[in-house]
């Protein structure tokens, strides 16, 4: 009979009780210095609802960021105060929530659920492997390929949620010691990496850019292509596919694994799909439709448009149930961006972002390029710690005043921000893919770390080359 083993924690009780409730004393002292700022003289210039809404941009920047709130209930809390407080009266404070960002981001979710659960994408995934995962360098490549690829057309944590369970049993078949496999690391990094540079390619690869181009519209009156972004984004997207590939097979040198056991396991899981099914064809048919029009009638239809059509005929030919698209759609992520556009409408229209840049330029005297090289930077280290949405909320409400003031081109700003904050490849905080990767019990921190490092600062550098010599040639000049 085995004996009970007793762990005792030996921590101090005030260390326990604090660590218990974190979130709550994180919380009070954000609401505290809320209430100590509002409680200031109105500095000189700004009107007392610019002020209150410095306020509301303090406490929902500083939640975001600590999560001592969840992000949707502080998105919900700055839909609030903005007309609580009187910084927007209440029904133009609510409208903005109809914003048409947050139902472009809807209809991508349910676009993207129904190429999941058609078994489409699993579907590819399995034939890919078979067909260029026939050594384990192979096997590395095309999981980041595919998540790469998938990425450009899916939300990236969907697609590292559905890859997810594919690569753990191939890396189960391969029998690969959790512990120490350097073959383990590099799939597991291959999956999340691929992920997180797909995802910035396209407005479907994460809804931070959706929300980026709806405050790029709130803020400047200018609209995005998915051409063009695509356009924009590609250069970056192809030099960081390039660069992360010998990160990636440095991790497999002197690794010789047998690969032809997961690739019977693959001739398995094939023949069990059975073949093309009416449902995946049809979803298939909507889905390339769906972005030849958005490459070709985005200007005169609007993308929403497009996307909530293309969603609805999903809906209409019985290709996708709602109890499918509620378990796939993140509602949170829907309240959260509501309140972020709220909130970044509250600080224009009130002449607060105005004011607050206009100190920042006078204070540092920065060149239009150097501003844009210190916005990425910030965007992609902060991005490390807290949602990449978050950082897009608390970074364009800032940067489109000073884009004006500057004459830079407001689309570099949203470029500058948006691209960069879906770059964090150090820490499994940064971003969900690499959480969904470091749950496998393969990677440990610094194994990410290292590298990863090394990555956001090659991606801030490549970024900043883009927009220097790039992004002039296709008409958007810094």
């Amino acid at each position: 009979m085995k004996k009970l083993q007793v762990h005792i924690d030996r921590r101090p009780l005030p260390l326990l009780f604090f660590l218990e409730y974190k979130n709550a004393f994180i919380f009070v002292a954000i609401a505290s210095l809320f209430l100590w700022v509002l409680s200031l003289e109105t500095p000189t210039g700004l009107s007392l609802e610019g002020w209150k809404g410095i306020a509301i941009f303090i406490l929902c920047s500083l939640l975001w960021m600590t999560q001592a709130l969840p992000l949707a209930i502080t998105g919900l809390l700055a839909i609030v105060l903005i007309p609580s407080l009187q910084v927007l009266p209440t029904k133009a404070s609510y409208a903005l929530f109809g914003n048409d960002a947050v139902f472009f981001i809807l209809g991508a979710f349910i676009i993207g659920v129904a190429v999941k659960s058609s078994g489409l994408s699993r579907r590819l995934t399995y034939y890919c492997f078979k067909s260029f995962g026939t050594t384990i360098k192979r096997l590395v490549i095309t999981v980041f390929f595919i998540a790469a690829f998938l990425s450009f057309w899916m939300p990236e944590h969907v697609v590292a949620a559905m890859l997810y369970p594919i690569v753990l049993g191939v890396a189960e078949i391969l029998k690969l010691p959790r512990s120490y496999s350097k073959a383990g690391k590099a799939l597991f990094l291959a999956l999340a990496w691929g992920c997180i540079i797909g995802g910035i390619a396209t407005f479907l690869g994460g809804a931070r850019n959706p929300l980026a181009i709806s405050l790029l519209d709130e803020f400047a009156g200018e609209q995005f292509g998915f051409a063009e972004w695509l356009q924009a984004s590609f250069p970056l997207v192809t030099i960081l596919l390039l660069v992360t590939i010998p990160f990636l097979l440095t991790l497999l040198k002197n690794e010789t694994i047998d690969c032809r056991s997961a690739l019977l396991e693959l001739d398995k899981q094939i023949k069990q799909v059975g073949i093309l099914s009416f449902r995946e064809v049809a979803v298939a048919i909507i889905v390339v439709l769906t972005i030849v029009s958005w490459i070709v009638f985005s200007k005169p239809l609007g993308l929403v448009n497009i996307t909530l059509l293309s969603a609805s005929a999903l809906f209409i030919f019985g290709l996708l149930k709602w109890d499918e698209a509620q378990e796939g759609i993140n509602w949170g992520l829907l309240l959260m961006y509501g309140g972020a556009i709220s909130l970044g409408s509250a600080i224009e229209q009130t002449g607060a972002a105005e004011w607050m840049i206009t100190r920042f330029v006078l204070d540092l005297s920065l060149t239009p390029f150097l501003t844009l090289a210190v916005i990425s930077f910030l965007a992609i280290f902060i991005t490390e710690g807290i949602s990449n949405a978050a950082v897009v909320a608390f970074l364009l409400p800032i940067g489109f005043p000073l884009a004006k003031h500057l004459g830079i081109d407001p689309k570099i700003m949203t470029l500058i921000v948006a691209l960069p904050s879906g770059l964090g490849f150090m820490l499994p905080s940064g971003t969900p893919p690499n959480a969904i990767s470091f749950s496998s019990g393969y990677l440990k921190v610094r194994d990410m770390a290292r590298p990863g490092l090394i990555l956001n600062f090659l991606s801030w550098l490549f970024l900043l080359a883009t927009a220097y010599f790039y992004w002039p040639l296709i008409g958007m000049k810094v």
